[in-house]
């Protein structure tokens, strides 16, 4: 664990490093996939983190994945869009696992951001991408469903993992 923690620092610094030679109004796509690569470090270090830092650690994961999202643009980059709202549904649905009946408003804005990924997607299109956002809101739909123990939710997550596994 502490290597896997200590990697992830590195990379997270080396990340940063990056940003700074990445001017955003010249090379938007570039800068954004930078931040998403920069959140995905954060959410990971949050979920290997077991201190205080952890939620911070998620908080400032979406903070950067919001960031990318302000410059892609769902209808020309609907992949990359999809991706990064499918990265925020993970560490929202983590994270309000994590905290349990006091995450159930973050497991809900994760399973509208994980359809609101799966409907800019085709499993014809980008089958992959569209397999693995369609199984992150089967997931967080179970999580609220066990969090808010409703069993119709949790068919319905049902529903979703065997579509996902089209």
């Amino acid at each position: 664990l502490e290597d896997a923690l200590d990697r992830l620092e590195r990379a997270r610094a080396e990340i940063e490093a990056a940003a700074g030679g990445i001017d955003p109004e010249r090379s938007p796509q570039l800068w954004a996939v930078n931040r998403r690569t920069l959140g995905t470090i954060y959410i990971r270090l949050g979920e290997l983190s077991r201190g205080p830092e952890a939620p911070a650690m998620f908080d400032r994961g979406v903070a950067e994945l919001e960031a990318a999202l302000k410059l892609l643009h769902a209808d020309y980059q609907p992949l990359d869009w999809a991706l990064t709202q499918q990265n925020i549904c993970l560490a929202l649905y983590q994270h309000g696992a994590r905290l349990g009946p006091a995450g159930i408003d973050l497991v809900r804005e994760a399973v509208q951001r994980c359809r609101q990924a799966a409907g800019r997607l085709s499993p014809t299109s980008a089958a992959l991408s569209w397999g693995m956002v369609k199984n992150n809101v089967a997931a967080s739909t179970a999580i609220l469903a066990e969090l808010e123990g409703d069993p119709e939710l949790l068919e319905r997550a049902a529903d979703a993992f065997r579509e996902a596994q089209q």
